[in-house]
């Protein structure tokens, strides 16, 4: 999830599995910081039950 604040996006939760280098900053079309600690979102939206 991303956030638009003063200084351009930033990056601000990431589902269960993803590391930001490896599945976000690959397809942004322009560079963005990445905090040292990103927040994960809770596994539960993500189940079909």
């Amino acid at each position: 999830m991303f956030r638009l604040t003063r200084e351009g996006l930033a990056l601000i939760e990431v589902a269960p599995g993803i590391e930001p280098a490896r599945d976000i900053l690959p397809q942004m079309e322009f560079p963005i910081p990445i905090p040292p600690t990103v927040a994960t979102m809770d596994p539960a939206i993500f189940r079909e039950d």
